[in-house]
């Protein structure tokens, strides 16, 4: 029994393509980690401000909230490890010219901004791309899996990045976390290219426009309660509390507990270490149902984000960090995770680009609001709003949708 829950847990890691993506691409989000880290660090450094944390994040989110939209309708009509190989090569070039920048010149706000508005537009193609590209490395039946497994590679680079990025700056300075991101990417991009994939079945879009194409895929999504209670649920998170943990919780920490850079990147590892350790679990749960989790991330999450600006020390707010990770993981997993095993294949692309779409383009136009509120309100009153806000509109969500959470129930009995 043991070998028989083993080995169906880790599946995926027969195929070979998956295995081979997997650890690479481990390697290179602890390098897109350790990147924003270093990031944020310095901006953090050079104005002391949460405001223009959050500023830096609302400009990347522009461009992808123009074409995210776009790149799913054309992750639906091209060869998308060719669109991954074009996508990871651009950000491979920017992130060298950024580490050049900042080793040879005086480190500017600018820099930032500029690169942050190039990063946004790559990833409005490459973020669909990349969760087309993962459906592609299994078969179907291996799909939740996969995905599971995926996400703890995400995570594991929130966590190992930061302290990899502290580490590296205490040494050698911030220009080096540029280039080691630099390389995580070359690296990847050579395995892309290596990869077979798994065929996928598309319907014939060529026929109409990509405009045309586009409202459909929105019809399709929007007309389906099952897809529509799941995407917007999960913006009500996107929008509310992941600004709290990327602005928010990182400035609260260095400003008011004083942290240096490698202290600093041992707290963002926090809640990365709950994410990981939600993402270990959802994979080893394997529920027959993932949006049942929903309902116990959810109240981990709120939970968390009350008690944090009350903590006294250091350490005691890392560990309530965690649990935010913890249960912001288990309720934004049952929400992607489901929303893929839901759709259908012709329309993959167009989904993954309404969920990419939230994650970087809802999620950072509300980081600059977000910090502007902290800095305005403090902790307390600034978090607890942000909390009130999601529980209730959640809840009241909930209630609307109430078809939809006892056929989920019904299925599972």
């Amino acid at each position: 029994m043991r070998v028989s829950f083993l080995s169906s847990r880790f599946r995926p890691f027969v195929h070979a393509p998956f295995r081979k993506f997997f650890f690479i691409h481990s390697l290179s989000l602890i390098g897109r980690w350790s990147h924003e880290l270093a990031r944020s660090w310095l901006v953090l450094e050079l104005t002391g401000s949460s405001k223009s944390l959050g500023l830096l994040l609302l400009i990347s989110s522009i461009p992808t909230f123009i074409f995210t939209l776009q790149g799913g309708v054309l992750v639906d009509r091209v060869n998308t490890k060719k669109l991954m190989m074009v996508t990871q090569a651009v950000m491979a070039v920017l992130t060298l010219i950024l580490a050049f920048l900042v080793e040879l010149t005086e480190v500017q706000l600018i820099y930032f901004m500029v690169f942050a508005f190039a990063e946004g537009l790559v990833l409005a193609f490459d973020s669909p791309a990349f969760l087309t590209f993962v459906t592609q490395l299994v078969p179907k039946e291996d799909l939740q899996q996969a995905m599971s497994i995926n996400s703890t590679t995400f995570h594991l680079g929130r966590m190992v990045g930061p302290v990899v990025a502290g580490g590296i700056m205490a040494f050698w300075g911030a220009g080096a976390v540029f280039f080691f991101d630099a390389a995580t990417f070359i690296l990847l991009l050579f395995v892309i290219q290596s990869l077979k994939l798994r065929p996928r079945e598309m319907s014939d879009q060529t026929q109409s426009s990509p405009i045309e194409n586009l409202k459909d895929g929105l019809r399709y999504v929007f007309n389906n309660k099952a897809l529509r209670y799941r995407i917007i649920q999960l913006n009500l998170g996107i929008v509310t509390i992941l600004p709290l943990i990327i602005v928010v919780f990182r400035t609260h920490m260095k400003e008011y507990f004083q942290l240096d850079a490698q202290a600093f990147g041992a707290f963002v590892m926090f809640p990365a270490f709950g994410s990981m350790l939600g993402a270990m679990g959802f994979a080893l749960w394997k529920p027959k149902e993932p949006l049942k989790l929903l309902f116990l991330g959810l109240p981990i999450t709120i939970l968390a984000v009350f008690i944090f600006p009350l903590t006294k020390t250091a350490f005691s707010a890392s560990l309530v960090a965690f649990g935010v990770g913890f249960g912001l993981y288990l309720a934004f997993a049952s929400l992607t995770v489901s929303l893929q095993l839901l759709v259908e294949e012709s329309y993959r692309g167009r989904l993954s680009s309404l969920v990419s779409l939230s994650f970087h383009s809802f999620g950072m136009f509300m980081a600059w609001p977000v910090g502007a509120l902290y800095d305005s309100w403090g902790p307390v009153r600034g978090i607890w709003l942000l909390g009130s806000i999601f529980l209730f509109s959640s809840c009241i969500w909930a209630l609307m949708n109430l078809s939809v959470l006892n056929l989920v129930y019904k299925k599972t009995k």
